[in-house]
Formats: structure tokens, C-alpha cells, sequence
């Protein structure tokens, strides 16, 4: 007899292991169908380019962020602030640095014409890097200073100096390599996302021909069926060169630990990065903000000739019907994306779900891209002539995945540093399980929780592609406008939906300081 426990924790296996199944069979059947294709495929016109693009920016990407954490020095400042570039998202992010980095944007008219150098311009394979760098290096910098609070550094130090070592040298030896180590997780994220972005890379990467992410959604969205065979096979080439990304992070980590750090005597790697960072980013934000009200910007003028809120009030009916549909789905993925790790790290707890983290973590180990075009292939046999709710709910089952495993990665460290004493104490005096959790958990536990609601909040906020695969375009987003309308050429309609796409993540970094300051106003 099958009791209520065992089949909770079967249905929360199975929901855990299907979408890999349903990955893998996609793979299997993708690969057996039409074996002969495999060679046209393999002749594309520019695919070698593609793929070699791709993995430029994947490496590009590891060792900029590899030189970042070894950068990294124990420190309480900045976190603030990094903490709002994050909530920047990414492709407002990439519009703003566009007008104020590219020829003829705004920080370009104050240079010297001598120092004009246009090595940053749309669609050129330099900007994509840096501006990917410069989103992916505040979350690499948190999840750093988080790794550091959870290690006993100071005491490693001490040992390392009563040994007769120099603090620095003592930070190579003992600190640093621990560090790398629990780096290694966030970095495979940032390069697995760097080889699979599709929103940034229509804006600022190269497109003839594009990287390999980006074909293979071109691909995908025709209808002819040799296309979307084609965008199978580079959906596989994506999760190929996913898993040789993590080999390659693996050798580096072992080649650092062992040749490069023993010689690092007493030097000190230091980046400002979240001074210089958050200067970039706030100046970014600046300029989509001008950019959205200004009229007559022409070269080499400084300021426009004219400030305007005209076009504001034309597109705001859109705009606000548009942040309600953004801000709902954000906040019902991060709900239940929350609610569902947080019952599944307390089975794991008790030892009903094993390897729990490598299930949840996984999506964001796999390239998006492969992950969804699996799963669409399932959902287009199970809701053939189904009505718009069905897209509505593909959406948020999709987006979940990849929000529960930020919320996973975020809540990870404070599950197991909290004392379960508390929760049994109130459970001895009666109270049901998620009652005393409620009690005693919850409070203790509150600002990682909010913490990881947030993230959960801005990932679902920027997510483009569940949108285009899964909700078929009938459930549009700020986001998903502001793609459409950034192949155009009106820069001020551009910047009003990147203004309100940043905005609305400002709404979510309110409420995550908001009940501190209500904390600190009772305390007084």
C-alpha cells in the first residue's frame, strides 16, 4: 500500500526527472529522423562561422570572468549596488551601453577625435562580449561574496601566517582555491547562458552570419520542416558545446590551482569592479532614460535640442497593459518557483529525494534554447487545436525551471545552516510540520527567502525565449516588445520600452529592502 508520503515524493521525482526524459528522447528522435539531412546541415552556408562565433564568445566570457574571481576580495561594500546593476536587465542594459559606447553615442561625442576608436558598434562581436561581461560580473561578484560568507577564510589565514606565510600568500594557497572551486557552479551558468542568449545577440552580435543560438531560432520559427530539422541539429550542437564549455572550466580550474597560484607570492590582483560596474551601469540607465524623452539628439550635440513626454503618452496605455502582463507572470513564476524548492529542500531533509540540487540546477547547465525546443515539440502533440489558456500555462511551465533554480542556488546555503531544532521544538508541542516552519523557519529565514524571490522575479522579468517558443507570441511581456521594436529605427520608442522593462525591475528591488526598513523602523 502506497502511503500519502511515498506518493507525494514520486510525483515530485517524476516532475523533477520528465523534462530531462522528454530532453533526451527529443535528442534520440531529432538524430534518427532523417539521418541524410545530418550532412546538408553540416554544409550550411556559414555554419563553421556560427559555431566558431559561439564558442569565441563562450571562451571570451570564461576567462573574463575567471580574471573577476580571482579578483575577488572579502568586502560589504558595493553589494548594494551591484545588486541593482543585476536588476538591470540584460537587454536594457545592452541598449543603453550601445547609445552611450557605439560612434556618435553619447560618451563617443566627448572624446578627442584622436581616441575615436569605433571597435564598439551594434552588431559587432566585440560589443556582444563586453556588454555579456558587464551583466554577468555583478551576479559572479554576489555569488562570490556569498561563497566567502560561507567559508572560515580568516581562520584559513591565521593558519596560513602562523606557518610563516604572508597574508597574500596565504590568501593564493589556502583561500583561493576553495573559492574557485565553489565558483565553478556560477561559472558554467554564465558561459552555458553566454552560448545560448538569443535577446542580446539580436541586438548587438554579429548577424551574417549570427551565432549559433540565434540561427537556431531562425531556424526554428520558419515552417519548413528541413529548417526546424536544422534548428534540432544546432539545438544539439548548442548542448555539445555546453558540455565542452564545463570540461574546459574544469581544466582551467585544475591548471590555476596547480601552476598559477603556487607562483602568486605576494601578488595582489585587485579590480574596482563594483565601483566601475556600477558607474557603467548607472550611466547606461541614464542614457535610455534621456534617450526616451529627447527630441532632435543629432552628432555632435551633447544634450538634445528638445525634451519631450509626448510619445510617453501615446504608448502608455500599451505600456501599462503590457508591465501588468510582465509583473503578473513574473510574480506567479516566482511564487510557485519558491514554494516549490522551498518543499522540496525540506524533503530532501529528510532524506526522500537524493542529488535534489543537480535536478534543480540542471536548466541552467543546459543550454535554454535545446531545453525549450524539446519541450515545445511535447506541447505541440499534447494541445494540437488547443486554445490560447494552453500557451498561457506552457509559458509559466516553462519559465519555472529556470526561476526555481536561482531560487534553489540563492536558498541552497541558508537551508543548511539553519538549526531544525526550532521547527522540531514547535512540532513537540503540537503544531503540524509547515505550522512550526511558519513559526520558527520562515522568520529566521526571511531575507534569503525574499532574496530569492526577487532573482526569481527578474528571471522569469527577462526571460525571451519561453515567450517565442512556448507562448507563441499571444502572451506578450515588456520584454518581448522590446526585441520586436529594437530592430527598428525609432531609438526614443526603444528607450521608453527599455525605461519601463527597468523600471519594473526596480519594482522587485524595492521589495526586497522594503521589509528591512520596516524591521529597522519597529526596532526604534
Amino acid at each position: 500500500m502506497i502511503t500519502v508520503s511515498q506518493w507525494r515524493t514520486s510525483v515530485a521525482l517524476v516532475v523533477l526527472v520528465l523534462p530531462w526524459l522528454l530532453l533526451a528522447g527529443y535528442i534520440g528522435a531529432q538524430l534518427l529522423q532523417q539521418p541524410q539531412l545530418l550532412f546538408s546541415w553540416l554544409n550550411y552556408p556559414g555554419l563553421s562561422t556560427m559555431v566558431s562565433q559561439s564558442i569565441l564568445i563562450a571562451v571570451a566570457i570564461m576567462l573574463i570572468a575567471w580574471l573577476v574571481i580571482l579578483s575577488v576580495q572579502p568586502s560589504t561594500a558595493g553589494g548594494c549596488r551591484l545588486l541593482q546593476l543585476i536588476a538591470l536587465p540584460h537587454l536594457a542594459l545592452a541598449i543603453g551601453l550601445l547609445w552611450l559606447l557605439a560612434p556618435y553615442g553619447w560618451l563617443w561625442r566627448l572624446l578627442p577625435e584622436s581616441w575615436q576608436l569605433q571597435f564598439f558598434d551594434r552588431q559587432q562581436l566585440v560589443s556582444f562580449v563586453v556588454i555579456l561581461a558587464l551583466k554577468e560580473i555583478p551576479f559572479l561578484w554576489l555569488m562570490s561574496q556569498r561563497a566567502l560568507a560561507q567559508m572560515p577564510w580568516q581562520r584559513w589565514l591565521l593558519s596560513g601566517q602562523s606557518l610563516g606565510y604572508s597574508r597574500q600568500r596565504s590568501w593564493w594557497l589556502l583561500v583561493m582555491p576553495e573559492l574557485l572551486r565553489r565558483m565553478r557552479l556560477p561559472l558554467m551558468i554564465v558561459v552555458v547562458y553566454s552560448l545560448s542568449v538569443v535577446d542580446v545577440a539580436l541586438l548587438a552580435a554579429p548577424q551574417t552570419p549570427a551565432p549559433l543560438a540565434v540561427q537556431v531560432l531562425q531556424w526554428q520559427l520558419d515552417a519548413e520542416p528541413t529548417s526546424q530539422l536544422f534548428a534540432s541539429y544546432g539545438a544539439i550542437t548548442l548542448l555539445l558545446l555546453a558540455a565542452l564549455a564545463g570540461l574546459l572550466i574544469l581544466a582551467l580550474e585544475k591548471l590555476t590551482i596547480w601552476q598559477l597560484l603556487p607562483r602568486l607570492k605576494g601578488t595582489t590582483v585587485r579590480l574596482p569592479v563594483a565601483t566601475l560596474i556600477s558607474l557603467i551601469g548607472l550611466l547606461a540607465a541614464l542614457a535610455i532614460v534621456a534617450q526616451s524623452a529627447a527630441l532632435g539628439w543629432f552628432y555632435p550635440q551633447l544634450l538634445p535640442s528638445s525634451w519631450s513626454l509626448a510619445r510617453w503618452q501615446q504608448e502608455l496605455p500599451q505600456l501599462l497593459q503590457l508591465f501588468a502582463h510582465s509583473a503578473g507572470l513574473a510574480m506567479l513564476v516566482a511564487s510557485i518557483s519558491l514554494i516549490w524548492v522551498v518543499v522540496l529542500l525540506e524533503w530532501q531533509r529528510r532524506g526522500r529525494i537524493s542529488a535534489l540540487m543537480m535536478w534543480l540546477l540542471l536548466p541552467l547547465l543546459v543550454p535554454q534554447l535545446t531545453l525549450l525546443l524539446a519541450w515545445q515539440q511535447v506541447f505541440a502533440l499534447l494541445t494540437s487545436g488547443a486554445g490560447g489558456w494552453h500557451y498561457g500555462m506552457a509559458l509559466v511551465a516553462a519559465q519555472i525551471p529556470f526561476s526555481a533554480a536561482y531560487v534553489a542556488l540563492i536558498l541552497a546555503p541558508a537551508e543548511r545552516r539553519f538549526e531544525q531544532r526550532y521547527v522540531t521544538t514547535l512540532q513537540s508541542y503540537g503544531y503540524g510540520f509547515w505550522r512550526s516552519w511558519w513559526l520558527a523557519k520562515r522568520p529566521l529565514i526571511k531575507q534569503p527567502l525574499l532574496l530569492a524571490w526577487v532573482f526569481a522575479g527578474l528571471v522569469s522579468m527577462a526571460q525571451y525565449l519561453p515567450i517565442v517558443l512556448m507562448g507563441g507570441g499571444r502572451w506578450p511581456t515588456l520584454t518581448s516588445e522590446l526585441v520586436a521594436n529594437s530592430s527598428g529605427a525609432n531609438n526614443q520608442l526603444i528607450a521608453i520600452y527599455a525605461v519601463s522593462q527597468w523600471l519594473l525591475a526596480l519594482c522587485f528591488v524595492v521589495l526586497l529592502a522594503w521589509p528591512q526598513r520596516i524591521t529597522e523602523g519597529e526596532q526604534r
